[in-house]
């Protein structure tokens, strides 16, 4: 799905994201896919319209054990966590470490991509990678 870098666009994200994931049974079941999936890829995006003020492009794949999240941007920075959050911001990549089991940033020819892996089942880790 191609967004443009405007405020609307985190919550256009989300709105797809929950259509997506809508269907699946596992979802269904409770398992809390959806509302973290919806928020990664919120956070991503938002990243996006706030850091590149440029268009990007988020992809969802649905398998067995996990639910990847995956904003590609123009920007050449990858993506980090700050060391300290501040009003200002800072806390969005420290919730996306949180909730995945996996995430990190691999830079493209074209810019970058930032990935999230959402595990379904009951044993969700946390480990950051890039």
């Amino acid at each position: 799905m191609e967004f443009d870098a405007v405020d609307t666009s985190p919550g256009m994200v989300r709105a797809a994201v929950r259509r997506y994931l809508g269907d699946s049974d596992r979802v269904r079941s409770g398992a809390g896919i959806p509302s973290d999936a919806e928020y990664v890829a919120s956070e991503l995006v938002t990243n996006v319209v706030r850091h590149t003020g440029e268009p990007g492009v988020l992809e969802l794949w649905d398998d067995d054990d996990v639910v990847r999240v995956e904003v590609h941007d123009s920007s050449d920075r990858p993506a980090h966590l700050r060391d300290i959050a501040d009003r200002h911001g800072g806390f969005g990549l420290r919730i996306v470490e949180a909730v995945s089991a996996r995430w990190g940033c691999r830079l493209t020819t074209v810019g970058k991509t930032v990935w999230s892996d959402i595990a379904t089942s009951s044993d969700r880790s946390t480990a950051a990678l890039s």
